[in-house]
């Protein structure tokens, strides 16, 4: 793999690769580590030996950095690939690998983001149980109704 986690020298290198801090990725690994394990029945780098193919992603540690990266930095999967030393396919297929371990860490610690289906109740449970909250709440543009009624529903 052209980048890796010894590519970071400084947290902020580690907070714009991957939006956390040095000390949170490698308490995330950990989390994620386990959630592969059991997704997948063995350790990444185990099943690699099995195959014996040559793969640019070697571990878990590889797999999370590639993941976040990729989330990070919104690249398209033939650029994402090229950083990574891979084809646009199989930057594809890792990142969907990724996304399967990291959300059922994710899950299991119970800091998976609520969704749009969430009742009030999982909602004020979720909450409960943040000291700090995050809302994405960005704004998009629309064409304003000329219809006075159907402007209030956009207020």
């Amino acid at each position: 793999m052209r980048v890796g986690t010894k590519s970071l020298k400084t947290e902020r290198q580690w907070r714009a690769n991957t939006g956390l801090k040095k000390n949170q990725y490698f308490s995330l690994l950990e989390k994620f580590k386990k959630s592969y394990k059991k997704l997948y029945g063995n350790e990444l780098s185990a099943r690699i030996q099995e195959t014996g193919v040559t793969y640019c992603i070697k571990n878990e540690s590889d797999l999370l950095l590639f993941t976040l990266f990729s989330l990070k930095s919104g690249v398209t999967y033939d650029v994402l690939g090229f950083i990574f030393g891979m084809d646009a396919s199989n930057a594809k297929r890792q990142q969907l690998r990724g996304l399967r371990v990291l959300s059922h860490a994710l899950e299991n610690e119970g800091l998976m983001p609520l969704s749009e289906d969430s009742s009030t109740e999982e909602i004020e449970k979720f909450m409960s149980k943040c000291e700090t909250l995050t809302l994405d709440v960005t704004e998009n543009r629309i064409q304003r109704p000329q219809d006075k009624k159907v402007q209030k529903d956009y207020l």
